[in-house]
């Protein structure tokens, strides 16, 4: 699986507030919505307020989840 694409910045701001983990599944929800398994990353994102829940099992990003990466660029 190939990795998101993120700028260093906006990678380098996430690994302040986040584990891997989340900041690899918030880099996928920047290309679309993803599946919601209920881990650990999905509730850490929900709670942020990154990502939200728009389906049963489906997450997708919020748009204060694009302004912290517009504002990383």
């Amino acid at each position: 699986m190939p990795t998101p694409k993120l700028s260093k910045a906006q990678w380098q701001h996430l690994e302040k507030t986040l584990t891997y983990g989340e900041r690899l599944l918030f880099a996928k929800l920047m290309d679309g919505p993803v599946e919601d398994d209920d881990s650990t990353e999905c509730r850490v994102l929900v709670g942020l307020g990154y990502a939200t829940r728009i389906a049963p099992g489906r997450l997708e990003i919020t748009p204060a989840g694009r302004e912290a990466l517009k504002a990383n660029k």
